[in-house]
């Protein structure tokens, strides 16, 4: 590939092979799709196409050589000016579109699903986890505790923080998104932005058992709040 982001290099990648379960489904979880979303945009901050000023995302230069990174920096570029959150929010590319870019380039292949309900499998091609040194060095954990990492590879371990992969989520600590250098204003409105989805969620999961008006009050509560989540700026 040309340009100044492949899959050896992206964030993005990295995160869908350690976000790829041993059975090969994929998570279908809206915050999974945000934390991809999140680490595209962080690789075109890295590849010097993307900025953050005032909670706004900002985008110029050529492609990238990188098919989903490329997609969003297109869509940005045509678009209004808008929040990093509001395009988190969106989810996409998420990992559909991540894995189904691995398999076109050929790095991954998609299996036939387990079930009729199930969703197709994926496999990757150059999976680490048949190595016992590779396969160390590409757990969730082990991103968290690696010596020294470079930039890309602390603004990786931030964001397998906060969105809780492999590990309890929690918000990385300031003095781990510093380590992230160029991309840390990114990094930070990611893992800001994961965990007050976690916290919406988590809220809605917890409210005590209704009766029937205030079910109904709450459902459309709810949906205003999805409405805002899913479109607002």
């Amino acid at each position: 590939m040309t340009g100044d982001l492949s899959p050896d290099t992206s964030v993005a990648v990295r995160l869908a092979r350690l976000n790829l379960p041993r059975t090969g489904e994929l998570r279908r979880r809206l915050l999974v799709d945000s934390a991809l979303c999140g680490a595209v945009l962080i690789d075109l901050m890295f590849a010097g196409r993307a900025d953050v000023e005032q909670g706004h995302l900002y985008a110029a230069g050529d492609p990238t050589g990188f098919g989903p990174a490329d997609d969003v920096l297109a869509e940005i570029k045509a678009a209004p000016v808008r929040s990093v959150s509001w395009w988190l929010s969106s989810g996409a590319p998420g990992e559909r579109e991540i894995a189904d870019y691995l398999v076109a380039e050929g790095l991954w292949e998609q299996q036939a699903p387990a079930s009729r309900r199930s969703p197709g499998r994926y496999r990757d091609l150059a999976d680490p986890r048949g190595d016992a040194a590779e396969a160390e060095r590409n757990n969730p954990r082990q991103v968290l505790v690696a010596a020294d990492p470079g930039p890309p590879s602390a603004a990786l371990a931030c964001i397998v923080a906060a969105l809780g992969l492999g590990t309890p989520a929690r918000r990385p600590p300031d003095s781990a998104i510093a380590r992230c250098g160029y991309g840390e204003p990114m990094v930070r409105a990611v893992v800001d932005y994961l965990a007050s989805a976690r916290d919406t969620f988590a809220h809605r999961s917890e409210r005590p058992l209704q009766g029937p008006v205030s079910r109904a009050l709450t459902a459309t509560r709810v949906w205003l709040e999805d409405r805002r989540y899913r479109w607002g700026d």
